[in-house]
């Protein structure tokens, strides 16, 4: 059972954020802020700005405090699908470093 829902995407924190900025078609994706970017290649990315996990206990109108241990659960989900295309890109990202690393992984 579905009772809370949250969205915590790079271009919308809160459901009607996001929505509102996938309607404008606006990209999350900005410069990297969380850590210094001048050895890597790449400088963009899908940070998460102000992240905080409470909204989906809001919209499901509940307490943790009030609730018996263990009775709740988290799911979380990713769209981070073709995990052969990433294992390939991770073994030559080992095994041949950074530049290697093709942009379609980012949508695989």
């Amino acid at each position: 059972m579905v009772t809370g829902f949250d969205v915590a995407v790079p271009n919308g924190l809160r459901v009607a954020a996001w929505w509102a900025t996938v309607l404008r078609g606006e990209s999350g994706i900005r410069p990297l802020t969380r850590f210094g970017t001048s050895g890597y290649p790449a400088r963009l990315a899908d940070e998460v700005p102000g992240f905080v996990a409470e909204e989906a206990l809001k919209d499901a109108g509940a307490d943790p405090a009030e609730l018996p241990e263990h009775a709740a659960g988290a799911v979380t989900g990713e769209s981070a699908g073709g995990f052969e295309f990433g294992r390939r890109a991770l073994r030559a990202l080992w095994s041949k470093g950074s530049r290697r690393i093709g942009t379609y992984q980012a949508f695989a």
